[in-house]
């Protein structure tokens, strides 16, 4: 049976060595790359589901927001029941029930 080499270390390896290109790509290309994607992904990964959330006014009240990422539309209501009206009514909206 033959022998088996040793595994190289990595810095053995020439392609693992740092070349001068590699803070050209760091610092200038790789950015605008990753930008891409971000955007790419914020075009085509869009979440479409409403957003709600609950804050309080100076004297403890609740205050409910919602917004619809499709159409743009934000609101401020006072109730969980109006924010449950809003979602049903946003729901058969979008299914062109309304």
């Amino acid at each position: 049976m033959a022998a088996r080499k040793p595994m190289p270390v990595f810095s053995d390896v020439p392609a693992c060595q740092p070349t001068p290109k590699a803070g050209f790509w760091q610092h200038a290309i790789q950015p605008i790359f990753i930008g891409i994607a971000q955007l790419w992904c914020q075009l085509f990964a869009r979440n479409t589901e409403p957003k709600v959330w609950e804050t309080h006014d100076r004297d403890g009240h609740p205050i409910w927001h919602v917004y619809d990422p499709i159409t743009g539309y934000a609101a401020t209501v006072h109730s969980e029941q109006e924010v449950m009206a809003w979602i049903e009514e946003r729901y058969y909206y979008h299914r062109g029930l309304i």
